[in-house]
């Protein structure tokens, strides 16, 4: 079994090699060990982060046009959404300025929108509200054969 206290496997001064004996040296440790994984991995979180943001307030942010597209990924400063529609595609480009200050008034930075065509992931709420749509569809459906009869 590897042993994952040495430091160098995480690439730490060589001082942390030992169990900390004082607290602040497990402050100093854990500080360290952040800041490595920060300098390795600290763009994919920060884009994990932005993501996972912009998706929460998605609905907020892209008003109506959130029935038919979702935020899929964020890199280099540019934000990927998915549309189940080229027509929706056009509309968030058309829109991108005010998507993006929106975005901004919610405490989002601004980021370069890139569309692309394909199946549109839903969140949960976005299911919830789709299958309420299709029962109330149903229910409807149903009153109309009642009243032709």
């Amino acid at each position: 079994m590897k042993n994952l206290n040495k430091a160098y496997e995480w690439n730490l001064p060589k001082e942390y090699d030992r169990f900390p004996e004082k607290l602040s040296e497990i402050a100093d440790y854990r500080e360290d060990f952040i800041n490595q994984i920060f300098k390795n991995h600290g763009e994919e979180i920060q884009n994990d982060l932005l993501l996972s943001m912009f998706q929460e307030k998605w609905k907020t942010i892209a008003g109506l046009l959130s029935r038919h597209s979702f935020p899929e990924s964020v890199k280099a400063k540019k934000i990927f959404v998915t549309v189940d529609h080229s027509m929706y595609a056009q509309e968030i480009k058309l829109h991108e300025n005010s998507i993006m200050s929106l975005a901004k008034k919610n405490g989002l930075p601004s980021l370069k929108i890139i569309t692309r065509v394909g199946t549109v992931k839903r969140t949960s709420e976005a299911v919830t509200l789709q299958k309420e749509s299709t029962e109330t569809d149903d229910f409807m459906n149903e009153i109309r054969k009642v009243l032709q009869c």
